[in-house]
């Protein structure tokens, strides 16, 4: 071991190389690992979860209340439990705020494995306790034992200065928090058996009979080899026409374990885009993969070097197995220490991972902890370790001490396998960088895409959903006060966030924008054709809806004001979640009196960062006036915002999506010029005598430098002729996803072989004029 140090001291560019390719490489596939096994953890760390599932059409999976207890008669249900998140405001102290409330049966905690620290479940069971969440317990109550405290707990009143229509509660349990539950974090656990209001009225819904109410979600316990299909048919039977399900839907059950992956539309419960992490876990092999090339490649290369060492060794008696196991344990120790450091590398970059961390990755980047942590550690270090030594060890193992003494290991190292390694390791970096640029210029593609406005500049939007018109009304008195307000104009939804629905002709539906006179114009819709002009009672369709069919068949007295051009109805690639209802949507905008708008279209001035603090101000003392709740944070929802934010925020997963592989291609680039820095490094000072006999002859600096460029460049030409046919089929395939999407896209391709080249150029060309300067006395002498 002592003889290996030293080796790794004499050649410390090799071993920086390879120590930095491993350290970079294994930290990104820490934290990638890690993310998986927290995703997968979510759908599989439950007891007996393989016969949870979460009833209903799985498209959207719901369910009355009133029909659980028919449901659990039904011999394949073992046990049923149903839930509902909701936002309900919590008042602890003299404080309100609004907070993540799940309303559930408390046997729903014991289906899914969710523990109880403090109290107990029976304490759930009737009365008017409710349970917190361990975080929750800490922020509401940091001085004092949360558990016996009374919190008052309910929903906002509505008209001019309602109240908070609360209820007292006791905190009668504690939840340990689960970042790794299908359930969303919850701050408050309300027992749908409870005394209080919000559970009491889920309880007494009938939405066949009175035809309002509420749905809940339920999961079941079935029985083991349950015949779902029969069973679906039994649901299907007692929920009866009431049923809202996709024709052809006849599956109500589906399965927990793949409810995290399945595109199954559910409120409260945690969902992961499978592409997203299997695209992480792709990439981040494809990382380790460049590394142990890289480790590979220098070790082979400059065995060489060691071959003096091995071949005393075997002079003074060691076996080629002996010389076998040294060297593969030798790299299985380099592993360990640059697996150790990745690990320190890997908790730094988490924050950052996690800042551009995609919605389609619920849970947050972190490095595992614990035994099984460090038993998959150990494995790795080994398996890597093994396959990193696998060819030095077999190469130096396979040297006979007169191959070394006669010069013939210097004749037999061809540098085949070595030019292979660069070859792939360019190839990864090429599909990588080609991805990294696609993603960027679909992305820019999508956010430039014309959706059907011409808005004026300056456009901010404000929706508080539960608002009455009178209310908001008031509120847009106040803010057109502000210096920085040029006009206020009311309007419910905007393209892409489209609020109302309408039955259309020939059973289509109408996604409606609603606004007055003064909002259709700051909004810049563009009309196709005017009949009576923009004026309150005026209907506008997009021509498609006209073509399809006699809007006058289904409202015989609308006044069509005009056709505009097609207006966007979502953000590009969102799923449509009224396409279950009709295969035909439209969009339409109709301009109606502002009294009956309850959303705010406010135009200002050029100063945002101005007017967004003189807009908080006001709506927080006017939610302070009107609910009780002076709390903006929690008051108002999430989409309020100036028009162009709004829109871009719908991009914001793919942003970050995009950030994560352009990350991975960088790091891929890197490796790939280390890999290349390393060889050409190694390369130079094996030709130095070559390249000096050559300028004993008359070949001149130029020259030699030009030849040596020149076997690079071939190689790079390899790398491109190999990755980029692979890297447009991916291209390709990703692209095929979105409706819309770039064309022309060749340029991409090119930019990436540019880029390949100019790396490699930059790689090799002082360790390449270095040699080629060689003083050709100097270093013959050496010989």
């Amino acid at each position: 071991m002592k003889s290996y140090l030293k080796f790794l001291s004499r050649n410390m560019l090799y071993t920086a190389i390879e120590a930095v390719g491993l350290i970079v490489s294994l930290a990104l596939v820490i934290v990638v690992g890690s993310s998986l096994r927290d995703q997968l953890k979510i759908a599989n760390d439950v007891p007996g979860g393989r016969n949870l599932f979460i009833l209903g059409p799985q498209s959207m999976p719901y369910m009355e209340y009133r029909d659980k207890e028919a449901l659990a008669s039904l011999p394949e249900v073992e046990a049923v439990a149903a839930f509902i998140p909701s936002q309900l405001s919590v008042k602890a102290g003299m404080e309100f705020t609004k907070m993540p409330v799940l309303i559930a049966d408390t046997q729903l905690l014991s289906l899914l494995g969710l523990e109880v620290t403090e109290g107990s479940l029976q304490s759930l069971q009737g009365g008017r306790g409710v349970a917190l969440s361990q975080s929750a317990a800490r922020r509401l109550f940091p001085f004092s034992e949360a558990l016996g405290q009374i919190i008052g707990i309910g929903t906002e009143g509505y008209g001019p200065y309602g109240e908070i229509e609360k209820e007292e509660a006791e905190v009668v349990a504690i939840i340990a928090d689960s970042d790794y539950s299908i359930l969303d974090s919850f701050d408050v656990f309300c027992p749908m058996e409870s005394n209080l209001t919000e559970p009491r009225q889920i309880r007494e819904s009938d939405i066949r009979q009175k035809g309002s109410g509420t749905i809940v979600h339920a999961i079941a316990s079935l029985t083991d080899g349950a015949d779902i299909p029969a069973f679906s048919q039994k649901f299907i039977s007692l929920m009866g026409p009431a049923l809202d399900r996709k024709e052809g839907e006849d599956i109500m059950a589906t399965a927990y374990r793949d409810l995290y992956f399945s595109p199954t539309d559910i409120s409260g419960i945690r969902q992961g885009n499978r592409l997203y992490l299997y695209g992480l876990v792709v990439l981040g092999l494809v990382l380790l993969l460049s590394a142990v090339l890289n480790y590979m490649n220098l070790c082979s290369a400059i065995s060489g070097g060691r071959a003096k060492e091995m071949a005393t060794r075997r002079l003074l008696g060691e076996d080629r197995k002996e010389i076998f196991t040294r060297i593969m344990l030798e790299s299985i120790l380099f592993t360990a220490v640059c697996y150790i450091l990745a690990i320190i590398l890997a908790r730094a970059i988490v924050p950052y991972l996690n800042s551009i961390r995609p919605g389609g990755i619920p849970v947050e980047f972190r490095v595992l902890d614990g035994p099984v942590f460090w038993l998959f550690s150990i494995a790795a270090i080994l398996l890597v370790g093994a396959v990193a030594g696998l060819l030095p060890a077999s190469m130096l193992s396979s040297f006979q001490p007169i191959e070394v003494v006669s010069g013939k290991i210097r004749r037999r190292m061809k540098m085949c396998f070595n030019k292979a390694c660069v070859i792939t390791q360019s190839v990864l970096a090429i599909v990588l960088v080609c991805m990294s640029i696609a993603l960027r210029s679909q992305l820019r593609h999508l956010e430039t895409l014309d959706i059907g406005i011409s808005p004026r500049e300056n456009l901010f939007y404000f929706h508080p959903s539960w608002y009455y018109s009178s209310d908001v009304h008031l509120l847009g008195d106040k803010l057109a006060s502000l210096p920085d307000v040029k006009s206020i104009s009311y309007v419910d939804g905007i393209p892409t966030h489209i609020r109302s629905i309408a039955p259309g002709p020939s059973e289509s539906i109408i996604q409606i924008i609603r606004c007055d006179t003064s909002a259709f114009h700051l909004l810049g819709f563009r009309e196709k054709e005017a009949f009576t002009g923009v004026k309150p009672g005026t209907f506008w369709p997009e021509e498609a809806l006209v073509n399809f069919g006699d809007l006058h068949e289904v409202y015989p007295d609308v006044v069509i004001g005009g056709i505009l051009e097609p207006v966007r109805r979502l953000p590009v690639n969102a799923e449509d979640l009224y396409s279950r209802y009709a295969e035909h949507l439209f969009t339409a905008v109709n301009v109606t009196s502002d009294a009956n708008l309850t959303g705010l279209l406010i135009e200002t001035g050029a100063d945002h960062k101005a007017f967004r603090k003189d807009f908080t101000r006001i709506v927080t003392e006017h939610y302070g006036e009107t609910i009780g709740v002076p709390d903006l944070g929690n008051s108002y929802e999430s989409q309020c915002g100036y028009l162009e934010e709004i829109i871009a925020a719908d991009y914001v997963d793919l942003h970050r999506y995009t950030s994560i592989v352009t990350l991975f291609g960088l790091v891929a680039v890197f490796l790939a010029m280390l890999g290349l820095v390393a060889m050409s490094t190694w390369f130079a000072s094996r030709n130095a005598r070559d390249i000096a006999v050559r300028k004993v002859f008359g070949s001149e600096t130029r020259e030699e430098t030009l030849r040596t460029l020149r076997s690079y460049m071939v190689l790079a030409l390899v790398s491109m002729a190999i990755g980029i046919p692979v890297a447009s089929v991916l291209v390709r395939r990703f692209l095929d996803g979105y409706a819309d999407r770039i064309t022309g896209y060749w340029w991409i391709f090119a930019l990436a072989a540019l880029l390949v080249l100019l790396i490699s150029f930059v790689s090799v060309l002082w360790q390449t004029l270095k040699a080629a300067r060689t003083n050709p006395a100097v270093e013959l002498k050496k010989e």
